[in-house]
């Protein structure tokens, strides 16, 4: 239902078409869904058949029609109750490349240890790309700050088993 989410949040603030919509998501909200056209367009037919939003065509000039997307009274109603549900529960994370942790003692200590430091890298361009990001107001500044939360315990989580490698490794010698 986060994508439904997504999508009625935005459609309250301005209908749209769904080619603008996408968009906007890839150009300004790529940190938080992982959204692609198909599914978007899906969802939208599915939501205007709930009665969520409906579609009408605009036409302009010589140009195709194009389907733009308003939300509608009940999906105002459905976007209200989702959001205050979904802010008042907590769901564990599911971190799908924990797995490669269970079996990554088939790879050499030292392998290991690169390996995760490139991750780090990785880690810290990241922070430093959100750190660029111009303060905002609101629900956006707290999705910023949620995201450089994350990342910064994952840097320091990062270290850590580094740190706990590097010390196995001297205690070897």
């Amino acid at each position: 239902m986060e994508k439904e989410l997504l999508l009625l949040g935005l459609l309250r603030k301005q209908k749209m078409h769904g080619y603008r919509l996408m968009e906007f998501i890839d150009s300004n909200l790529h940190i938080c869904t992982d959204l692609k056209k198909p599914t978007a367009y899906y969802l939208l037919e599915k939501m205007e058949g709930f009665g969520w939003v409906i579609q009408h065509e605009d036409s302009n000039g010589k140009r195709p029609a194009k389907k733009v997307y308003e939300i509608t009274d009940l999906g105002e109603t459905i976007f209200q109750s989702t959001l205050r549900s979904h802010l008042e529960k907590f769901e564990p994370p599911f971190f799908s490349n924990d797995t490669v942790y269970i079996f990554w003692d088939t790879i050499p200590e030292l392998d290991r240890i690169n390996l995760l430091q490139k991750k780090k890298s990785i880690i810290e361009n990241e922070i430093k790309n959100l750190e660029k990001i111009p303060e905002h107001f609101g629900g956006t500044q707290i999705l910023l700050d949620h995201q450089l939360f994350f990342l910064k315990s994952e840097q320091e989580w990062v270290e850590k088993l580094i740190l706990k490698l590097l010390t196995n490794k001297v205690k070897q010698t």
